[in-house]
């Protein structure tokens, strides 16, 4: 299995029986000059290959990019796509062209041909959204997204799909309120609990990954 990171939380995955992208956003539509990335980046769109598996893990417009998702559309548009049960997100894909759309609930374990793909549970309400781990013979990835996972979550993943070797987890040592001139506290609640979540799960590596 290969990790490549394009940006943020655009990902390939890359099986040994299936090429999987998740949350494709090829350029960066928050930046002008109030945020920027670092490093920064440059997408070649015509080095990405077509895609068996599309995942979009919810609908924030950092995740769920209208024109990246068309420009996946006209390469791979008769490729399986997972999502969350949003009803936004489906009407898109659908108006884009896509097949193989699948609305799916949190916690559902899909045995496929060489591969299996496990939806993971977030705590947050305001957004339906999923993690999701990705499994094969060489190994196993779990990309937390933006997801809020319990403790309960953390402890019965592993069960479920086996050992974790990479984690993506979310990572939230920012601080929103900063954005909006209401505070600049470090968050230590929830940055403790990302880490005692990361404790609990102990994978063979972690990524500090996207985090609202």
């Amino acid at each position: 299995m290969k990790v490549t990171l394009l940006g943020h939380a655009s990902i390939l995955v890359e099986m040994k029986s299936a090429r999987c992208l998740m949350d494709p956003v090829f350029q960066d539509p928050f930046e002008d000059t109030a945020v920027v990335s670092c490093p920064r980046r440059a997408i070649h769109l015509d080095k990405i290959p077509p895609v068996d598996l599309l995942v979009i893990s919810h609908s924030h417009l950092d995740h769920f990019d209208i024109p990246s998702l068309a420009y996946v559309a006209r390469k791979s548009r008769n490729c399986d796509v997972v999502c969350p049960k949003d009803h936004t997100i489906v009407y898109t894909l659908e108006q884009l062209g896509f097949t193989k759309i699948h609305p799916e609930e949190p916690h559902k374990h899909f045995k496929l041909r060489g591969y299996e793909l496990l939806t993971t549970h977030s705590n947050v309400t305001n957004v339906t959204e999923i993690g999701i781990v990705f499994k094969d013979a060489s190994g196993t990835f779990w990309n937390q997204v933006d997801t809020v996972i319990s403790p309960a979550t953390a402890a019965a993943t592993p069960k479920q799909a086996g050992p974790i070797d990479l984690l993506f987890a979310m990572y939230a040592s920012q601080n929103f309120d900063f954005f909006a001139s209401r505070g600049t506290s470090f968050p230590h609640q929830m940055h403790a609990m990302n880490l005692h979540n990361v404790m609990a799960i102990r994978p063979r590596m972690t990524v500090p990954g996207c985090g609202r």
